[in-house]
């Protein structure tokens, strides 16, 4: 579990960490013996923020997986799956639970085992249901694992539903609504009541009305109601649909292209092995003329991947997150001399007393190392993407269109990028921005473009 550093934040957000542990030990607890957990990929990411693998070893866990299509090989009898309440991953449970029953059929000596189920943040009865259908749920032991805000920063917070916009605007689904106030009652239950709610947006609303409307359930039901927070003055709810317009437009800072580069997941990236060290040696073998093998194409291996934390426990990285990307450069080079000089003074250490000073600076010196080797390569990829054309005729018609200039003349270009198979989503992108800034797209546009993407993608499969 990465430390997070200390910033000012007025509220002790290792309470909220702490009560997540526990209710996770309890989930663990709940099965006896050795266990295999399967995680939902999407939640492995916050879980590691809140507990390392020697706690899920201390309390039974000897294999960890991710929850996917296909059977689950291990020899552990017990399978616990920790899962948010989505239809697909029903799907694989039942596929798993399926395949082991199969294999018992065939070989009566086969392993039998044993399947507990754990919804994030609350089971749903649709996925119930098709566990049902699949003649499955009986196998199962059912339960929930209240995994609510989740503590990325001492000052951010955050619920990880990566598809509520889509829920709410597109499918109409106020669930996550729901997990958003349950999430902000428990923080008043740690920190007293907001003593003032205010917000813009109708979602923002929703939210308003049910946590006003929660907080008289728990007064009715509680004798002995929360007390007013001292250390919140208020809280203030943004709905996304306020501002659509910031979300498409291409990040500028350093943390923010780390993020359209390599996609920041939790608190951490995951790069090549080769951008923050040096690149893997390749060694080769002669062999004889004759060998079969020296005709055979070589197979290149897969660079292999190194998780890095992004957070303040890192103090270069504070230094760098919000500062445009222009100026990183002249910063790591600063901090590079600054280094360079620290470790000069040994030679200036004579006696006794300069040596051990020395000494104990050197620890911190060599951590301040690796994190400027890290962040000089992260920079340089980041260098590699923001100095080719396509980036920065993308910015200039992003630049173009919110600041309302020639609007329309944009379309030569977006249609160029379609040619050019650039990736979909970079097309997307841009004609959501131009129709959000135009007040929507003209039909005979939408038309065109729906036409160019259709007939690109079609030679592109």
């Amino acid at each position: 579990m990465s430390h997070l550093g200390t910033t000012n934040s007025s509220l002790n957000v290792t309470t909220l960490r702490e009560l997540a542990r526990k209710d996770l030990k309890n989930v663990l607890d709940s099965v006896r013996g050795k266990k295999c957990l399967v995680l939902d990929p999407n939640i492995s990411g916050p879980l590691s923020l809140i507990a390392e693998f020697s706690l899920l070893k201390d309390h039974g866990v000897e294999k960890v997986g991710y929850l996917q299509q296909g059977p689950v090989e291990t020899e552990l009898r017990s399978l616990i799956y920790i899962c948010r309440p989505q239809l697909n991953y029903m799907r694989y449970i039942a596929e798993h639970i399926q395949h082991h029953q199969n294999e018992y059929l065939e070989n009566p000596l086969a392993q039998k085992y044993e399947y507990t189920l754990f919804f994030v943040p609350r089971r749903t009865m649709i996925c119930q249901k098709v566990l049902e259908e699949a003649g499955v749920f009986g196998e199962i032991t059912i339960g929930e694992y209240h995994l609510d805000l989740i503590p990325f920063e001492d000052d951010l917070l955050s619920l990880e539903l990566d598809n509520t916009f889509k829920e709410l605007y597109l499918d109409g689904d106020y669930t996550s609504i729901y997990y958003v106030a349950r999430a902000l009652m428990k923080l008043q239950t740690s920190f007293g009541l907001f003593p003032r709610i205010i917000g813009k947006g109708d979602c923002a609303k929703h939210l308003a009305d049910m946590l006003i409307r929660m907080r008289r359930e728990v007064a009715v039901d509680d004798p002995s109601p929360l007390s007013i927070s001292q250390s919140v003055d208020s809280l203030i709810i943004i709905d996304r649909s306020v501002d659509l317009i910031t979300p498409l437009c291409t990040q500028l800072t350093y943390e923010g292209l780390i993020d359209e580069v390599f996609n920041i997941r939790a608190s951490h990236v995951e790069v090549d092995s080769h951008v923050v060290g040096p690149p893997p040696t390749t060694t080769t073998t002669s062999t004889s003329t004759n060998s079969p093998s020296q005709s055979q194409p070589t197979l290149q291996p897969q660079p292999k991947k190194k998780k890095i934390a992004l957070n303040s426990s890192d103090k270069l990285f504070s230094q760098l997150r919000d500062l445009n990307f222009a100026v990183v450069g002249g910063v790591l080079n600063r901090v590079a001399k600054r280094i360079n000089d620290d470790y000069e003074e040994r030679h200036k250490a004579k006696t006794v007393v300069q040596i051990r000073e020395f000494t104990n600076k050197l620890g911190g010196l060599q951590l301040e190392h690796q994190s400027l080797k890290i962040h000089t390569g992260i920079a340089e990829e980041i260098m590699a993407y923001t100095v080719t054309p396509e980036f920065n005729k993308a910015l200039e018609v992003q630049q173009n269109l919110v600041a309302g200039i020639d609007i329309n003349t944009q379309n030569e270009y977006i249609e160029e990028m379609i040619d050019r198979h650039v990736p979909l989503t970079q097309v997307l992108r841009l004609l959501c921005l131009q129709s959000l800034v135009n007040g929507g797209l003209k039909q005979k546009g939408l038309e065109f473009f729906k036409k160019e993407i259709l007939q690109v993608q079609e030679i592109i499969v």
